[in-house]
């Protein structure tokens, strides 16, 4: 009987064990609901307060955005920007002047118990706007000069006005129409299809197959062309101050426009791609220019220069400025369109289907020798 009644209260506190357990953990499960119910509004409100000191400390961001592009000089102005009440919180200012022309943005917001800061890169952009340009004269008179030869072939079309001359001989071959004055000062030689619409001079003429002179053609003595030489310091020093001077090969094939106007590059650019380009691209190397899009001119700066070496254009984009070369040559292939001029030191050579040239004042005015536009722009944001 002893053993019989021992195994009856085992069997009694084992399930007393078990149900005390199992009450246990219902108990722990529903003080965590009810825990989980009474944070939640707790949760809710936080979450809400936080996304409120978001916002604003990015209005507070924005604001003083809005006042350093009415006058970038507050940036180094720290009373300009104290702690301020914005919709039932607070936004704390902090701009850091990071060098004359870029400075970062710091802002702080406050609602209730939750914080938030971001941060923004502002750069004041400066593009030089010369206020007037002298009328052209010498080389700048002419839609094209060269100190070397000229030679084309295949289909060039040549109808904007203005004088081509080259110090060295003229070779148009294929089917060329010319709708300009045309100068040598050794030989011009025609062969093929070619149009000369304009006036002629040379010492000596060779002319075959359907090639014609059709307006008044003189035979004589022309002088050379002075090249000249145009002083890159000015923007040499404008690159450096505006971070858009390279001290390696560059190859751009996207849009791109430099800041202040001009990319000054110690070696090579390449160019190639359907892009944009908004702006004068100076190389102490060559550049070469490939693909569609185009190339817009800023102020009266050239569009682009090789100080010491060649151009070479292909594709078809269309160029505006003065293409320039101090001791190289320019080849150009492929269709295309210029509105400016041509000042090559070395040859010209143009084959394919070359487009319209027109004729626009080449003249350059360097950067700082007019009046300038400011504007300040977000080159980084950082929540």
């Amino acid at each position: 009987m002893k053993t019989t009644l021992s195994a009856a209260t085992a069997r009694r506190g084992s399930a007393m064990f078990t149900t005390l357990i199992i009450m246990g953990v219902l108990g722990l499960v529903t003080s965590s609901m009810v825990y989980m119910a009474v944070q939640q509004p707790f949760n809710v409100r936080r979450t809400r307060d936080q996304l409120r000191a978001q916002a604003i400390a990015e209005a507070g961001a924005n604001i003083a955005y809005v006042m350093l592009s009415t006058n970038f000089g507050l940036k180094d102005t720290p009373a300009a920007f104290p702690l301020t009440s914005y919709r039932n919180g607070t936004y704390d200012v902090t701009v850091s002047s990071m060098s004359s022309t870029s400075a970062v943005i710091s802002s702080t917001g406050q609602y209730n118990l939750a914080a938030a800061t971001v941060a923004m890169d502002v750069i004041n952009y400066t593009t030089n706007l010369p206020s007037s340009q002298p009328p052209p004269s010498g080389a700048y008179s002419n839609l094209i000069t060269t100190g070397g030869s000229i030679s084309w072939s295949g289909t060039v079309d040549i109808n904007g006005g203005g004088k081509i001359h080259a110090n060295q001989s003229i070779s148009l071959s294929g089917n060329v129409e010319v709708d300009a004055n045309v100068h040598s000062s050794q030989q011009i030689t025609l062969s093929g299809s070619v149009d000369i619409n304009g006036n002629t001079c040379a010492p000596s003429y060779s002319i075959s197959g359907s090639s014609a002179v059709n307006g008044t053609r003189t035979t004589g003595a022309v002088p050379n062309e002075t090249i000249p030489t145009i002083n890159l310091t000015p923007y040499l020093n404008w690159a450096q101050s505006h971070g858009e001077y390279y001290s390696s090969s560059v190859s751009l094939n996207h849009d791109y426009a430099p800041n202040g106007g001009i990319m000054y590059v110690n070696g090579s650019i390449s160019i190639s791609g359907n892009c944009t380009l908004t702006g004068c691209f100076i190389a102490t190397g060559s550049i070469s220019i490939s693909g569609s899009g185009q190339q817009v001119q800023v102020g009266y700066y050239p569009a682009f220069i090789s100080q010491n070496s060649s151009i070479s254009i292909s594709g078809s984009k269309t160029l505006q400025g003065l293409l320039y070369t101090r001791v190289g040559s320019i080849s150009y292939s492929g269709g295309g369109v210029l509105n400016g001029a041509i000042i090559a030191g070395g040859a010209l050579s143009m084959s394919g289907n070359v487009g319209v040239f027109q004729y626009n004042n080449p003249t350059p005015v360097p950067p700082g020798s007019g009046s300038s536009l400011s504007s300040v722009g977000i080159s980084g944001w950082r929540q």
